[in-house]
């Protein structure tokens, strides 16, 4: 009986331990706030859209400290902000359909775009869209597309259709593809390719999601974001579906590499600025974002991380906004929200296993 009791009062030991580690994690950023004796904001980023030794230059002219957190999808940072009502935060970029979670959770504060000095030159593409109709709540920073990435030698002597089939059809798919690591926007490209522009899905729709994407297990040589650069660069990948942005950094370097949009079409993705509803420092924040949308400063960003400037007046002869093409933005949608967490995580693990 005692060493069950001891057995028991260990378990409840290491449970509170969890609970209590889990708790500071989600609050740290709010403790540290209290003892910031400077002016200063803390923004919650994407790791490949923040270079914090670029933000030295905003420090050294307006006094605002800025301190930078990361989080790898937009599913951690809703939980980060969730958990937190949004305290510690003064700043973050979730993405287009992120945002419009979050606002119907009230997880946002509306945005005083008269404090902004770049709205009016905001690409006109970029605002007013279903996520926030009005940019209440948001305003896009960068933006970058989805497509298929090839090696033009290896398609010196193989068959290159410029559609989702080519990673989707066994006809014509190759060997050592590499494929996109998240769920849906996974599954919503399969749908894309089946079904066209759709606005919902249905159970028997899911079904044949589901069988397709198993059925390209087969030849899929890796799921993969970040590595699908690396893969393509060393040829172990002669196609590989990827972010234009991600594969723009190698372009420059790799005149091998060619990217295209599917004739199908494809999707978006914006990554916004928004202000967590808890938040108290709107000055700063507001200082803060007119400074990230100088020219200049958004030149530095994307020579950099290869990401597509949300300016209607930017340089558009750089080598990634060529990708779009004539008609620009008719051939892009978005990820939006028609399918459940529930859908994702069934047709995940089925994947999976």
């Amino acid at each position: 009986m005692k060493q069950r009791l001891l057995t028991l009062g260990i378990r409840v030991i290491i449970i509170a331990a969890w609970v209590f580690v889990c708790t500071i994690f989600l609050w740290l950023p709010s403790i540290v706030e209290r003892f910031y004796t400077t002016k200063s904001i803390t923004i919650l980023a994407w790791p490949t859209l923040i270079d914090t030794q670029k933000l030295h230059e905003f420090e050294k002219d307006t006094g605002i400290k800025v301190h930078v957190r990361y989080f790898e999808n937009n599913e951690e940072l809703y939980a980060k902000i969730k958990g937190t009502k949004g305290a510690g935060y003064d700043l973050i970029m979730p993405s287009d359909y992120m945002v419009d979670i979050m606002i119907k959770d009230s997880l946002l504060k509306k945005i005083d775009k008269t404090k902004l000095t770049f709205f009016s030159d905001l690409h006109p593409h970029l605002v007013g869209n279903y996520y926030d109709p009005h940019n209440e709540y948001s305003m896009p920073f960068f933006w970058s597309v989805y497509g298929i990435a090839i090696d033009k030698d290896y398609f010196a002597t193989h068959e290159l259709k410029k559609s989702w089939a080519l990673v989707f059809d066994p006809k014509l798919a190759q060997p050592h593809t590499s494929m996109i690591d998240d769920a849906r926007e996974l599954i919503l490209i399969a749908a894309r390719y089946l079904f066209g522009n759709i606005s919902s899905l249905n159970d028997a729709q899911l079904q044949e999601i589901q069988a397709l994407l198993i059925q390209q297990k087969q030849w899929v040589e890796v799921y993969t974001e970040d590595r699908a650069n690396y893969l393509l660069a060393s040829k172990a990948c002669p196609v590989a579906v990827i972010l234009s942005a991600v594969v723009a950094r190698i372009m420059r370097t790799f005149k091998n590499i060619e990217f295209f949009i599917p004739e199908e079409g494809s999707f978006l993705v914006i990554d916004s600025f928004a202000m967590p509803a808890a938040s108290n420092k709107d000055e700063y924040v507001y200082s803060f974002l007119n400074y990230m949308y100088k020219p200049e400063v958004l030149s530095h960003y994307i020579n950099k991380f290869g990401y597509f400037s949300p300016l209607k007046t930017s340089d558009t002869s750089h080598e990634a906004f060529a990708i779009l093409g004539p008609n620009k933005f008719t051939k892009v949608d978005f990820f939006r929200n028609i399918i459940s967490k529930k859908q994702m995580s069934n047709i995940w693990i089925a994947l999976k296993s």
